[in-house]
């Protein structure tokens, strides 16, 4: 299965970082691909409902769902959803939001911190070739 992440943004690297990185390379990935099936059906939903955007969950409770999945226990994630609408013209990732392929891929925002010392993380993950569900699949399974 190629898992990997498409792009990687934050406030410390530039939009035009889109080289594929190995799934082993960040918890947050790592946390984010556990709970593929889960966010890939609520950004399907979110997608027909509301049109193309972007997957908003807090970094501890994307860490700590994905722990409990790979134990086995069924903790549901409850992200938010900004669609492109929301989303501010001059905003960093307005570009790869109009772009992404909503299905095989979902935008995902990553937050850590509090207000004024908040960090953001972006990332565009795609089903992989081997296998792993596309979005609409996923939302036809009914994982959530």
């Amino acid at each position: 299965m190629n898992d990997r992440i498409i792009l990687s943004m934050d406030e410390h690297q530039p939009i035009e970082a889109t080289e594929t990185t190995p799934i082993e390379s960040s918890p947050i990935l790592n946390a984010a691909m556990a709970l593929w099936e889960p966010l890939a059906a609520f950004a399907w939903d979110c997608y027909l409902v509301c049109g193309p955007g972007v997957l908003v969950v807090d970094e501890q409770t994307l860490l700590l769902t994905a722990a409990q999945h790979e134990a086995g226990r069924s903790v549901p994630i409850q992200p938010g959803y900004a669609p492109l609408t929301d989303i501010p013209p001059g905003d960093d990732f307005i570009r790869i939001v109009k772009t992404y392929n909503p299905r095989r891929q979902i935008v995902l925002m990553v937050i850590a911190g509090e207000a004024d010392s908040m960090r953001e993380q972006l990332l565009v993950l795609e089903a992989g070739d081997g296998g792993r569900p596309t979005p609409p699949e996923c939302f036809g399974n009914k994982t959530m």
